[in-house]
């Protein structure tokens, strides 16, 4: 009865109060995300001249070798430089990776060979407490997938998988083989009968509540304390997974651990081509052939002239894009070999 009598007016402005905090809310993470974005776009600014550096670092350590008795400390001191810094070099290009929204290209990929990547890339992130295990059941099957993308989907569950294990636990990451359209029960499209390679990250973690199951692939829900998260995680994997023709599936108790599953299509065997496999060139010789190397990192620049002098090349630097120009006017009937760095004044 108290409410029918209250006044309209005070329920017309608790609406309005309402309706404004929730917008509030919305640009909150809005700005939030947007901000998380500008971060990511500086952050792969970043990571190009650190893999500069990096390659100096592996050059030099590869030219030192070349000079040292190979039974020596300081062989074997160069040789784990060398080791780690192509370690690092990889996790560079990872990132490059991730952050690189132009890469859309999708093809073949090794499912084992894409969680290894990704396993070597959270082992620099994750603490000790965080025990990781992988198994590999998919036999040599490949899927046609973007691989920037669905490392990104991998990174993302097992960071979730991180935060519901604060005190330490067991993250296991699986592949597994799903055959016909009980993989994908409910969806009625063209994949209905294709096979598919499931990924399957679980962990020993706090689970989620059954309440909040059904909401945690909502844009902008989560659990997260303000500032911690944007609520887009998952918004994204659901999506690049569905992009690829796949789908996921979440199982989980509170304090039981959760376990999510990605279904993504398998490639046919007669779609198989062997694109990824390394092709041997043997290292030949130079013949006093001219090479003009450009580069605004003076480092890379005397490596490479290093490199290919020792090689038998001849050898022109360039610092910038104009240098390179009026060199080449220069010599343009001479050089026979361009190689420069893609990012650089001028």
């Amino acid at each position: 009865m108290e409410s029918e009598n209250r006044n309209p007016l005070y329920t017309t402005i608790e609406r309005i109060l309402e309706d404004a905090k929730s917008k509030q809310d919305h640009i909150e993470k809005f700005l939030y995300a947007h901000r998380m974005a500008t971060i990511g776009d500086f952050a792969g600014r970043i990571v190009h001249n650190l893999n500069n550096v990096l390659g100096g670092i592996l050059g030099y350590s590869q030219l030192l070798q070349h000079e040292l008795d190979p039974s020596s400390d300081a062989f074997r001191q160069s040789s784990i430089i060398e080791q780690a810094t192509r370690r690092a070099t990889r996790l560079i290009s990872q990132l490059v990776n991730l952050s690189d929204n132009r890469c859309f290209h999708k093809g073949p990929i090794d499912p084992r060979k894409l969680v290894e990547e990704v396993v070597m890339f959270l082992e620099c992130g994750f603490s000790k407490n965080i025990s990781i295990h992988t198994q590999y059941n998919h036999e040599s099957k490949r899927i046609w997938a973007n691989s920037s993308m669905m490392s990104q989907v991998l990174i993302n569950l097992c960071l979730n998988a991180r935060e519901a294990m604060p005190s330490g636990g067991t993250l296991k990451i699986q592949t597994e083989l799903s055959i016909s359209q009980h993989a994908m029960e409910g969806k009625n499209n063209s994949n209905s009968h294709a096979n598919y390679a499931i990924f399957k990250i679980s962990d020993t973690g706090i689970g989620i509540r059954n309440e909040i199951l059904p909401l945690i692939f909502e844009p902008f829900f989560t659990i997260k304390k303000p500032g911690k998260g944007s609520g887009l995680g998952l918004t994204i994997v659901k999506g690049i997974v569905e992009d690829h023709g796949g789908e996921i599936k979440v199982f989980s108790k509170a304090g039981e651990g959760t376990t999510i599953e990605v279904y993504v299509p398998i490639i046919k065997e007669e779609d198989t081509t062997d694109t990824e496999e390394e092709t041997y060139v043997p290292e030949d010789q130079g013949q006093g052939e001219l090479i003009m190397v450009v580069d605004d990192e003076e480092d890379l620049r005397e490596m490479a002239k290093t490199i290919f002098e020792n090689k038998g090349y001849k050898v022109l630097l360039a610092k910038d894009g104009d240098d390179a120009i009026n060199i080449y006017r220069e010599h343009a009937n001479e050089i026979q070999l361009v190689i420069l760095d893609m990012i650089m004044p001028g």
